[in-house]
């Protein structure tokens, strides 16, 4: 935490920026925080959507991917 609160006091001297509060969602994936667990979910359902959409996919049988759930990274 403190290595964070010095990167937010440091990167403002070198870079125009302003805080935008949590994260939701970037380069094309979602991100969900859960601070009572502390942990951090990242998902690409919205932009597999989307991709399925645009190619008129919708309805393609989907097939387990070999991730393992869960898994610490």
């Amino acid at each position: 935490m403190r290595l964070t609160n010095q990167l937010k006091r440091d990167l403002p001297a070198r870079f125009k920026m302003k805080g935008l509060g949590d994260i939701h969602y970037i380069l094309k994936m979602e991100v969900r925080r859960n601070r009572k667990d502390d942990t951090t979910t990242i998902s690409q359902h919205k932009y597999i959507k989307e991709l399925l959409n645009k190619f008129d996919m919708e309805k393609c049988v989907p097939v387990s991917s070999p991730q393992i759930r869960g898994i610490e990274l």
